[in-house]
């Protein structure tokens, strides 16, 4: 991260491109997709007000909150994959959505040499003062890449042809969503156990008592969630046994990205055929 800002600072160019599906045709408050800092910090949020996809970009012309402009990319269409690519050079920025121009525009001008050090957030604060003006966003995120320079119009529409090429070609993961009651839970590990660590994994073994949408036939299976994040434990971790949550699952082989994270698995070695991953955060 600190080689992409030093370039970035050196070029005053910055090119983000991103695969999002939202989940929600609207959105009542400000939504963040992703963004470098949060509150009045940031550098860049992108966000989704309404069915609106909009982008907050820090400059010495649009503010610490890179709110003048707000600048509108197009629409937000829940339910299907939406290829953007964001450009920015010194007076022009340009947005491809799904391989077409929606913004060309001269309203942000100047660089980036006053940017300080920041980490890509998926989900990130929102507009408000300290964050607490944005709800979360509900969808999926994949793809993501910055870069130090400015994209043009042929290499976004390239890239996003050769990402809806990869989305018809990748096999479908079942998604089951059902009710399921806690049974039990593996601990969530101190982090003098994971250092220099910081994120963690934890089995969590839980009844079905309703399918929402399956295909789920066992009575009784075991979840992985996340239970540290950037060394905070997170709510999902406070489930109590007895209390019941809507889950939304993938088969837990298919999480390639999570391989190299420790996980927390002292259950019984009695174990089910399918092990299920869940990236629900809160309780």
């Amino acid at each position: 991260m600190e080689r992409f800002f030093h370039g970035v600072r050196t070029t005053n160019e910055l090119s983000l491109e991103v695969t999002f599906t939202a989940s929600r045709a609207q959105t009542s408050h400000p939504a963040a997709l992703l963004g470098f800092g949060g509150g009045r910090s940031r550098n860049v949020t992108l966000t989704q007000e309404g069915d609106r996809l909009k982008l907050r970009l820090n400059t010495p012309s649009s503010g610490q909150g890179g709110d003048r402009p707000v600048v509108d990319l197009g629409s937000v269409r829940a339910g299907r994959p939406q290829h953007l690519v964001v450009s920015y050079t010194p007076g022009r920025l340009r947005a491809f959505l799904d391989g077409e121009e929606t913004v060309d525009t001269a309203d942000l001008r100047a660089g980036f040499y006053h940017w300080q050090l920041r980490n890509l957030r998926l989900g990130a604060e929102g507009p408000g003062e300290d964050g607490s003006g944005a709800w979360k966003w509900a969808g999926v995120l994949e793809g993501v890449a910055v870069y130090d320079r400015a994209v043009d119009e042929i290499e976004a529409q390239e890239n996003q042809r050769r990402y809806a090429e990869l989305l018809r070609e990748r096999k479908a993961v079942p998604s089951p969503r059902l009710v399921a009651e806690l049974v039990s839970r593996s601990r969530t590990p101190d982090l003098d156990e994971i250092a220099p660590y910081r994120e963690a994994l934890a089995v969590f073994e839980y009844r079905t008592k309703r399918v929402l949408a399956g295909p789920v036939d066992a009575e009784v299976l075991r979840v992985v969630h996340r239970v540290l994040l950037d060394g905070e434990q997170l709510p999902i971790a406070s489930l109590r046994t007895g209390e019941s949550i809507e889950l939304e699952l993938q088969p837990f082989d298919a999480q390639s990205q999570l391989e190299k994270l420790f996980l927390s698995d002292d259950l019984s070695d009695d174990k089910p055929e399918v092990l299920w991953w869940s990236d629900r955060l809160e309780r």
